[in-house]
């Protein structure tokens, strides 16, 4: 793979964790959760396991920016390839100093990564682990558009086009509810899976 296709697999990570993000955050966020929250327990075994994929994604996504297992795609190796490559000496900088800005919030994202998706520890459970990373919304989305910048930096060097964050995802998500808020639901079925127990979204463990 070449150096230029690895900072177009790199912008496609940022952008589809960012997505992820996003999505994650309309079920999540103090300004949308509660009034979708009817419709979410309407469908409550859907949004249960929905929510936490976007969350798992975005994690892993953002944890590959910085991975530091070799014989990976990760930003500190293309920098590397870039300066061996020639690259200005100004986009290389600018990409390695934003990298040095993104570790702290990567540590966090390592502790989730590690404690919770990938590994599942027997020792912290899921609140535990994200008040042991200390990690905080903002922060994510500032990760991602740190990670976008020190990508877009090299890419720009090329003169490649460059791709953004859209808010397309989100939008379609919110008309889904609208859909689902204000169609007349059919009556459920009386089989087994219908009499399995249904834990509504604003109840469920974490």
């Amino acid at each position: 793979m070449t150096l230029h296709q690895k900072l177009e697999k790199l912008e496609q990570v940022v952008l589809r964790a960012r997505a992820h993000f996003d999505i994650w955050w309309i079920y999540a966020g103090a300004d949308t959760r509660p009034r979708l929250l009817p419709t979410m327990n309407d469908f409550s075994e859907f949004f249960r396991f929905d929510e936490h994929a976007h969350q798992f994604t975005f994690v892993v996504y953002l944890h590959q920016l910085l991975d530091q297992r070799a014989k990976t795609i990760n930003l500190r190796a293309v920098i590397a390839e870039a300066q061996a490559a020639n690259y200005r000496v100004q986009a290389i900088e600018r990409a390695a100093t934003i990298v040095t800005q993104m570790e702290p919030v990567w540590k966090k994202l390592v502790i989730l990564r590690s404690n919770l998706f990938a590994h599942r520890s027997d020792q912290l459970a899921w609140n535990d682990a994200f008040s042991k990373a200390h990690i905080s919304t903002n922060e994510i989305r500032t990760f991602t558009e740190q990670g976008l910048a020190a990508v877009h930096a090299l890419l720009d060097a090329t003169g490649s086009h460059l791709n953004h964050f859209g808010d397309l995802p989100q939008r379609d998500v919110l008309r889904l509810f609208e859909g689902l808020g204000g169609r007349q639901l059919p009556s459920r079925s009386s089989g087994p899976a219908a009499r399995a127990a249904r834990t509504p979204a604003a109840e469920r463990k974490r």
